[in-house]
């Protein structure tokens, strides 16, 4: 209860700040959605006025981590990170309210030398910073941040232990490494790659052993290179892809070749850039994660690092517009439009961490952030600011679903759909600003569980398989995974028997259960008044027989009337059989 109260206490704290606020700061709660005059406003309590908010201010200084000494009068970083990030200051009109902190040092994507966005002006001063220090490379930390997984079984929420995820571990702009999580193993364990200490969106093969990376982040160009690495072996040396410039590595699979591609771009600067026409998008067959012959090119017309859909027909990318390409008639189109896109004509259609689908039940449909609205959104039925909601269109430009970020946190970041299946990886943002936890969702349900915790962690990428990807025709506490690992023939023919029960449990009057007898022996087909299912399986017990009845006739079938259970006595105290006691089962179920 105590720290129910704390929580309660800072809320109120956080809340009565940001009323305050409103009377010397345009941001996104009193903006709607645009740049205002110089001193509408009340002055701050040195007189002067938009300070905060409005537009942010780009300095002079570039982005470096502080140290853990005291720097006064800081001349930022003596040299710019792999990024050339700059710092801006003060927040925006398009910003929240935690960006107005003066400790706040960028937005929500770096900031280049070349940027030019409508939500960064300059703030003017006179005079120098008299005896101003830079933040010097001895300051700074040479060992890499703590992570620690929070929930290691994930088994009940994916409904398969089989899954691997990778992520960046973010220790300072100059320092992110690549980590790397088997939650199959029986004791999972975060592993740290140190050997590459710029690393940026890392993507699992489709046959789980091998990760692609790449030196250079979304929103830039120049120089980056594609690695791909086993997984196996912290030990194994990365092998770099030949290329003279390589950005946001995919994997995938070709369905009319079977082969095992990686589909990349030769840049990620933004496609609303006069540049952007000229960037391409390369296909490399890959064999075991080593390329076979030469790359081909997608796309001549723009580099598309957001995916290809499964079926091969689409391109997308998403940084700043959303842009879809045709692969048969070459058409281009931008989605994320109004009114479609929930917003007026005044809202904003940027759209960042677009992430197509790998689920090919949903080959047609792509994930991804925006950057908020100011008034009341006709999907969301909310106001909300950047990030705070989780997006899923289809290519057409429906927005089918949007999941909105767990309590207590600000905002999701760096969103990506899993290698099968409809679930996504993505990261959280707290009243801290940093991008401290890892969380799996659940796109059909819209539910998420916190997976991995750290200080700042980037570029999530979860691989599952032994799922069923799709999710809509069957209840989530099953989703078809009744064959894995497969032990014997009796497993995989019962496999089949229970999708049959998902497509027949609402219509369902009688349920046979029990072991061979009840299997070859009744025929349901007989019963021309009743629908009926045979859940019989060979060499099930009591135990066996009252899961089935239990779990899924009696709670899954509304019309139920009859279940009919055949038993041989001979199994109710057999200790080698099904596991607990058996004949407390079987009188539970009569």
């Amino acid at each position: 209860m105590g720290i129910r109260r704390a929580r309660g206490t800072l809320a109120d704290t956080l809340l009565r700040d940001k009323i305050s606020a409103q009377a010397t700061a345009w941001f996104d709660t009193n903006s709607s959605n645009t740049i205002h005059p110089v001193a509408l406003l009340r002055p701050n309590a040195f007189g002067l006025y938009d300070m905060a908010g409005n537009a942010y201010e780009w300095v002079a200084d570039w982005k470096g981590s502080y140290s853990v000494k005291t720097i006064t009068n800081s001349l930022g970083a003596p040299g710019p990170d792999p990024n050339y990030e700059r710092v801006i200051k003060g927040g925006s009109f398009k910003h929240g309210f935690i960006y107005l902190r003066p400790s706040r040092r960028s937005a929500v994507y770096p900031l280049s030398p070349a940027t030019a966005v409508d939500f960064i002006g300059f703030r003017c001063a006179r005079g120098v910073i008299p005896h101003g220090a830079y933040i010097t490379t001895d300051t700074m930390s040479v060992l890499t941040n703590a992570v620690d997984i929070i929930n290691p079984d994930v088994k009940s929420f994916l409904t398969s232990s089989k899954a691997r995820l990778v992520f960046v571990n973010v220790t300072d702009p100059v320092l992110r490494t690549l980590c790397f999580i088997d939650f199959n193993d029986p004791y999972p364990r975060v592993r740290e790659f140190t050997d590459n200490n710029n690393v940026h969106s890392p993507t699992i093969s489709p046959d789980g052993k091998f990760v692609a990376f790449c030196t250079g982040n979304e929103g830039f160009g120049g120089a980056s290179s594609v690695y791909i690495r086993c997984l196996d072996s912290t030990a194994a040396s990365p092998w770099r892809l030949s290329t003279d410039s390589g950005f946001v590595p995919r994997w995938r699979v070709d369905l009319a070749t079977n082969d095992t591609c990686l589909v990349y771009t030769n840049s990620a600067i933004d496609n609303a850039s006069a540049d952007w026409p000229i960037t391409m998008t390369m296909l490399q067959t890959m064999r075991g994660g080593r390329p076979v012959g030469d790359p081909r090119i997608l796309a001549s017309n723009g580099s598309f690092h957001d995916g290809l859909s499964s079926d091969g027909l689409h391109l997308v990318t998403g940084y700043t517009r959303c842009l879809i390409q045709n692969m048969t008639t070459h058409e281009e189109k931008q989605l994320f439009l109004p009114p479609f896109n929930g917003k007026g004509l005044s809202g904003s259609t940027q759209v960042c961490n677009v992430s197509i689908s790998n689920d090919r039940d949903h080959g047609d449909r792509c994930l991804f952030l925006d950057f908020g609205y100011g008034p009341t959104s006709s999907l969301t039925q909310t106001s909300y600011g950047p990030h705070q909601y989780l997006f899923v269109m289809d290519f057409s430009g429906n927005v089918v679903s949007w999941i909105k970020c767990p309590d207590g946190e600000d905002s999701w970041d760096y969103p990506e759909w899993a290698a099968s299946g409809a679930f996504a990886a993505a990261t959280t943002r707290g009243g801290s600003d940093d991008s401290r936890q890892i969380r799996f969702v659940n796109l059909g349900n819209k539910t998420s569980i916190p997976v991995v915790q750290g200080e700042e962690l980037e570029n999530p990428y979860l691989w599952i398989t032994g799922i069923v990807s799709d999710t809509s025709r069957i209840p989530l506490d099953s989703l078809g995974a009744y064959y894995d690992p497969p032990l014997n023939t009796y497993e995989g023919l019962f496999s089949n028997k229970m999708h049959f029960f998902w497509k027949m449990h609402q219509d369902l009057d009688v349920v046979f259960v029990g072991s061979s007898q009840t299997l070859r022996d009744v025929d349901c087909t007989k019963l021309t008044n009743l629908t009926a299912l045979n859940m019989g399986i060979s060499g099930a017990g009591i135990a066996t027989s009252s899961h089935i009845v239990m779990d899924y006739a009696l709670n899954q079938c509304p019309k139920l009337k009859v279940v009919c259970m055949s038993a041989m006595p001979c199994w109710m105290a057999n200790p080698g059989g099904d596991d607990g006691d058996l004949w407390s089962a079987s009188i539970a179920v009569s």
